[in-house]
């Protein structure tokens, strides 16, 4: 059974640690979502340059695999740059600004989000310094994807 809380040390900013632990959760979340299909022969993690996330997800592409997969991270600097991606990842510092066409059958993970709003799959909040997540069901469904009853169990709530 895979435990889905990360205990983090209380800041007012999230610090590399938090990173580094939800870089471990959209790690765990591929083996827990299906999707419909997926993009070629590599796993597709896209992201924003400045984003803090980005070295443990660059690192845990070059240990890790989703399936048979490698998985490439892909840095952009806008919203129009999202191309074919199997997960996109936007930190609280970036609103969201996408078209719904341009959404396809990707996994879209935000944090500290309004997850009804911005088209987010799943959202992380920090409660009581550890992370949790919450799953939109409707936003799954809506882009070909689908979750676990495990992982949806795991969810600190579920929005259908």
């Amino acid at each position: 059974m895979i435990v889905f809380t990360i205990y983090v040390q209380g800041r007012a900013q999230n610090s590399s640690s938090d990173y580094k632990a939800q870089a471990l959760f959209i790690y765990n979340f591929t083996k827990y979502i299906s999707w419909s299909s997926t993009s070629g022969e590599e796993f597709v993690i896209t992201t924003f340059f400045n984003s803090p996330i980005n070295p443990y997800l660059v690192e845990l592409g070059k240990v890790k695999k989703v399936g048979n997969k490698s998985i490439r991270v892909n840095i952009i600097n806008s919203f129009e740059e999202v191309g074919t991606t199997d997960i996109l990842y936007v930190d609280s510092s970036i609103p969201i600004k996408i078209e719904e066409a341009k959404l396809g059958n990707m996994l879209i993970v935000t944090e500290d989000k309004t997850i009804q709003e911005a088209y987010s799959c799943i959202n992380f909040q920090k409660v009581n310094n550890s992370y949790k997540f919450e799953i939109h069901l409707g936003n799954l469904t809506k882009r070909n994807l689908s979750a676990s009853s495990m992982l949806l169990n795991l969810a600190l709530r579920v929005i259908k």
